[in-house]
């Protein structure tokens, strides 16, 4: 039987909110471009966008380019209140507030590129907090789909970088093709 890992109070630790003003590290002032560094991730041969950080590596901005234009977008890692356990927010920015809108649709023509920009966040989040458990579910069903289809299709290198789970009610067993979860969980392996 694989790992599994149950985390209780999950919705109650996962309570944060996307908004950037209450954002523990609150502005992009000391940008710093980030190379996608991440081997393994170059090792897929994926396009991805350009990264930018605040030096706390815990809030990240890109461009996406397509046919609707350039949209900027958010990854945020944000505290939950426990210890180690990081949520997963990604969206549009909004352009008056500068928080994510995890609703909306950009249809921009390049999601797999999208994807794979979020994975090159998450690994550099993971280089700075090795220890860091990550949650990631989507703000509706379909996109839940949508970020499994991007583990599953990237399955084999994610599977050699980090513990993956899959979230069923509070347990999160090893994460598996093929079935539909609530949400993931996962932490970078290191050697």
């Amino acid at each position: 039987m694989g790992r599994r890992i149950t985390i209780p109070n999950l919705h109650k630790a996962l309570n944060v909110s996307c908004d950037a003003s209450q954002s523990l590290y609150p502005t992009l002032a000391r940008q710093k471009t980030l190379s996608s560094r991440a081997d393994a991730l170059d090792s897929m041969k994926v396009e991805k966008y350009n990264l930018k950080s605040e030096t706390g590596l815990t809030r990240f901005e890109f461009i996406s380019e397509g046919p609707r234009g350039a949209i900027r977008k958010l990854i945020e890692f944000q505290a939950t209140t426990d210890p180690g356990l990081f949520n997963l927010a990604f969206g549009d920015k909004d352009p008056l507030t500068g928080s994510i809108d995890d609703l909306s649709v950009s249809d921009n023509g390049d999601t797999e590129k999208v994807l794979a920009t979020v994975i090159a966040a998450l690994y550099a989040f993971c280089d700075k907090y090795p220890d860091a458990y990550i949650y990631a579910s989507g703000s509706t069903k379909a996109r839940t789909r949508l970020y499994r289809m991007g583990i599953t299709k990237y399955y084999d290198q994610m599977r050699a970088d980090f513990y993956l789970y899959g979230q069923i009610g509070d347990d999160f067993p090893e994460f598996e093709l093929g079935v539909d979860y609530d949400g993931f969980l996962a932490q970078r392996k290191f050697d």
